[in-house]
């Protein structure tokens, strides 16, 4: 089988969908890009001479988590997913690069990957992102974990009307797996479900409501 190449740019990439100048302004770490941009320029993320963040000073230090960066959902095709991503939920286009070269295969415990990273954004948290990774090499397995079971996860979106939200997506196909669910909690209520996305990774659709 041969290698498989790198899709040209999603055409869901438009002006609309661009990052905001703030999440833009979060996309630099220690005042130097994290990395390239989809428009051209600098150097993929992992690539030779590619800049890092200076060394930090010698010593002892204890662990403190600062901020939720983003979190990565594996993929098998990045057009397909971002039909369901940006076309049926609404979520923005942030980033978008390509990820191989020695440091990825190091970071990664993998040898000679090569993988898209296409990353998104909801437009009211633009600090949190949504990884998109498709890996051409090397082919990885198709295996989702049921709900329930050890190392199955999934990220929730907020949304305004939950229950329009779910006949709206059931229209265009979207797989369910449950209807909204109401709990009730010391200061207001949620309300809940979970669908699919064309791999199967579950996401959680919740609506908050005030007492």
């Amino acid at each position: 089988m041969s290698p498989r190449s790198p899709p040209a740019p999603s055409s869901w990439w438009t002006e609309a969908s661009r990052p905001s100048s703030d999440r833009a302004a979060c996309l630099h770490r220690f005042g130097r890009p994290l990395c390239s941009r989809p428009e051209g320029g600098g150097q993929r993320f992992g690539s030779p001479g590619a800049e890092h963040p200076p060394a930090r000073p010698r010593g002892v230090f204890r662990m403190k988590v600062k901020t939720f960066d983003h979190m990565a959902v594996t993929v098998s095709d990045t057009e397909r997913a971002l039909e369901f991503y940006v076309g049926k939920l609404g979520l923005r286009l942030a980033e978008n690069h390509q990820l191989e070269g020695d440091k990825v295969d190091e970071a990664n415990g993998l040898k000679g990957a090569r993988a898209q990273s296409t990353r998104l954004l909801a437009p009211e948290s633009p600090d949190v992102l949504i990884d998109l990774l498709e890996y051409y090499e090397p082919e990885g397995q198709t295996h989702i974990t049921p709900m329930g079971s050890v190392g199955s996860c999934h990220f929730a979106l907020v949304v305004d009307d939950l229950p329009g939200a779910v006949e709206e997506l059931k229209a265009k196909g979207v797989p369910f797996i449950s209807g909204p669910v109401n709990f009730e909690l010391t200061e207001g209520s949620v309300s809940v479900c979970f669908c699919t996305d064309p791999d199967g990774n579950y996401v959680e659709l919740m609506e908050e409501y005030e007492h």
